[in-house]
């Protein structure tokens, strides 16, 4: 190589150099930037993790206390002391009422349910847990009211569609639809998605309806 080439590709090379200090000044904050908010976006995201995991543990801590509690109606009551939102209000709850139940405190457990079922930060799969509670719990609640709070959740299926049936079927026993109680129990037996204890119940009442026999004489 000459000389000039020499000198030449030295030249072409600082100019190069020099193009990229200059683009380095004017558009290297842009980089740095990219940087600082992927870097600050991972160690926020972590310690979200890290406040939302310690909140949990907190709230579980506080949950165990309060059901380690000998009375149920203390229980109930530390429970509703427990502040919380979204799902774990439901979820705390729905595990107040079934303390106050066991505490023969009906009116309690009704105005808890009650209480929760207006939030609006319920999710549905909660709405319906908290309907049926407020089914088997509420003993105000008349026949129809009862397969009006159960019929939606029986219409849409999903996890909780057998359970509503079996109300409404309680329901339907109550008004005195024996036929229509005997054939809504007969589908719950026989429901592919229902658990055992729910299979165990549908036919020990279609046996005292003496369901069996009715099929026999027709």
């Amino acid at each position: 190589m000459s000389n000039t080439d020499s000198f030449i590709d030295e030249v072409t090379e600082e100019v190069r150099r020099d193009r990229l200090y200059s683009m380095i000044r004017k558009y290297g904050w842009i980089a740095v930037l990219a940087i600082l908010v992927l870097v600050g976006g991972a160690a926020w995201t972590e310690y979200q993790r890290a406040t939302h995991a310690t909140s949990a543990q907190a709230a579980g801590d506080e949950i165990v206390a309060a059901l380690a509690l000998e009375d149920p109606l203390e229980r109930a009551d530390a429970l509703n002391g427990i502040e919380m939102g979204g799902e774990r209000e439901a979820i705390v709850a729905l595990l107040s009422v079934g303390e106050s139940v066991r505490g023969d405190d009906i009116g309690l457990a009704v105005g808890d349910i009650d209480g929760i079922a207006t939030s609006a930060e319920v999710q549905p799969l909660f709405g319906d847990m908290i309907a049926i509670r407020k089914v088997t719990t509420d003993p105000d609640l008349t026949p129809q009211e009862r397969i009006d709070l159960m019929s939606p959740i029986s219409a849409k299926g999903g996890h909780y569609a057998l359970l509503a049936e079996e109300q409404i079927a309680l329901a339907e026993l109550e008004a005195g639809e024996r036929d229509a109680a005997i054939a809504r129990l007969r589908d719950v037996a026989e429901g592919v998605q229902a658990s055992q204890s729910l299979r165990t119940r549908a036919t020990q009442l279609l046996v005292a309806l003496n369901a069996d026999g009715d099929t026999a004489t027709q």
